[in-house]
């Protein structure tokens, strides 16, 4: 069987920092990549108050955009290492766990978007390093100074 690594990704810089720590382990361990983004589903129903039909972007309008940022935060997928793309309906933290079930591995960004920009961790972060099936690498984003001091 092929070890596997498991990586969420968002499009921040945390996250491309945490795909391209997964594609230098899968390379080391000669295993396939699994790069997951997450997305919300359209609601069921209509909203409070409102009487008219509401129009709701589509699942599959909504896979492909989810896919189309995994494609921009990976570029073009490296042509030795098996990458799989996956986008799914699910919270961040609980597909990061089921993924990670059998995983090799889990590498995530140390924060995403959302939140505080002063966090370390993220509150996916947090979840997934709790609840995880298998080690979880939690990779920093690399900070580049705005201004040298003078």
């Amino acid at each position: 069987m092929q070890r596997r690594i498991v990586v969420g990704v968002d499009g921040s810089t945390h996250s491309r920092e945490a795909w391209r720590f997964a594609l230098e382990e899968a390379r080391l361990r000669d295993a396939k990549v699994q790069v997951l983004h997450t997305y919300r589903g359209p609601p069921s129903g209509r909203p409070r108050g409102f009487t008219s039909p509401v129009t709701w972007p589509s699942r599959d309008f909504l896979e492909a955009q989810a896919l189309g940022v995994i494609d921009h935060t990976i570029g073009v997928a490296p042509g030795d290492i098996t990458v799989e793309r996956i986008a799914t309906p699910e919270s961040p933290a609980a597909a990061l766990r089921r993924l990670g079930l059998g995983a090799d591995l889990i590498v995530i960004g140390s924060r995403g978007h959302g939140g505080f920009a002063g966090l370390l961790l993220g509150s996916v972060s947090q979840q997934v390093v709790r609840h995880a099936p298998c080690p979880v690498v939690v990779v920093p984003a690399v900070e580049t100074p705005l201004s040298a001091p003078g």
